[in-house]
């Protein structure tokens, strides 16, 4: 965070930043940074040619010890028993978000997939139907969608 802090303060900033608004942020309603251990296997899963974003919106006083034992069994889960699953990372999202009109929390997850059939084909078996609802259950709401990142040099 204490990168991100000093980057806002230099002059490219601000040219990034009207780059990003012009080109690239015009359906983007809010964004979040996320603290460790996200950075653990992020690189793997944003560069993998399927990434799925998970957004999970949680009340603010969620048990967060809970969640992150729900979410070290669906890591679990995936990381035995999903074919072309390459790397996923997770993490607590600094900033507050607005839940149903209250202060809440929020928690993101990168999953990088060989293919977006692959995940699919994961929904599709038991281990993805028992190992979900727990991990949901705390959730106020969540957003998933998939994303081809593409790399851009400096």
């Amino acid at each position: 965070m204490d990168d991100h802090t000093a980057f806002t303060q230099t002059p490219e900033y601000k040219t990034f930043g009207e780059y990003l608004a012009t080109h690239m942020m015009t359906a983007i309603t809010a964004m979040s940074h996320v603290r460790e251990p996200f950075q653990a296997e992020a690189p793997a899963a944003l560069s993998a040619p399927i990434t799925e974003l998970l957004s999970v919106d949680l009340a603010g006083d969620v048990d967060s010890a809970a969640f992150d034992e729900r979410v070290a069994a669906f890591t679990a889960t995936l990381k035995e028993q999903a074919a072309g699953l390459l790397a996923l990372a997770g993490g607590w999202v600094v900033e507050e978000r607005d839940v149903d009109g209250q202060k809440g929390r929020g928690y993101e997850v990168a999953i990088g997939w060989e293919s977006l059939e692959a995940h699919m084909a994961f929904r599709e078996t038991q281990a993805f139907r028992d190992s979900v609802p727990p991990l949901i259950a705390f959730a106020k709401g969540r957003r998933v969608h998939h994303v081809k990142f593409t790399k851009y040099e400096k």
